[in-house]
């Protein structure tokens, strides 16, 4: 059993029965996909935390003098903006044949969002601070709109019936 096998299955519970169900070419690669969506739920996790619209957004934008009026704008555009697109979007990732690519695509977009918003609390303030930040945070949204739509299908083909829940806790 390789380090990667036993570090899976410290994490997650492995029911033989179910692993037998996915096709052949997939069976090898559990643990190392399993691993790799444990990470990828973790590090989204953590990204949603850092630029949380009820909490840490609002208080950035007191400290950057953002005017209140945007900060009103944080949570319907976090919300609305990963959840309205989905109605569009979905039919047209339903044709991607790879949707791992749509996943990974997904969390790059977020990843570069973070670091605008990140960049731009550094760099700039009030009102100008305020509009970046929040077309950042669109961008985001529309980045985990992608994630969310890609991830039950990867996590459906890489990992078997019962552990899927496991290893996005």
């Amino acid at each position: 059993m390789t380090t990667t096998e036993r570090l899976y299955s410290a994490l997650v519970h492995r029911d033989p029965e179910a692993e037998q169900q996915l096709p052949a070419e997939s069976r090898g690669a559990i643990a190392p996909n399993g691993l790799r969506l444990v990470l990828a739920n973790s590090l989204q996790s953590s990204g949603d935390q850092v630029v949380n619209a009820s909490t840490v957004l609002p208080w950035l934008f007191a400290a950057l003098g953002v005017p209140p009026a945007l900060t009103g704008l944080l949570v319907p555009i976090r919300e609305a903006g990963s959840m309205l697109p989905q109605a569009f979007l979905t039919p047209l990732i339903l044709r991607v044949r790879y949707r791992k690519w749509v996943f990974v695509a997904g969390a790059f977009i977020q990843a570069i969002a973070v670091a605008a918003m990140v960049s731009t609390a550094a760099l700039a303030e009030g009102l100008t601070a305020g509009v970046l930040i929040v077309a950042a945070l669109a961008v985001f949204a529309l980045g985990r709109c992608l994630c969310s739509i890609s991830s039950k299908d990867v996590q459906g083909r890489t990992v078997p019936k019962g552990q899927r829940g496991r290893s996005t806790a």
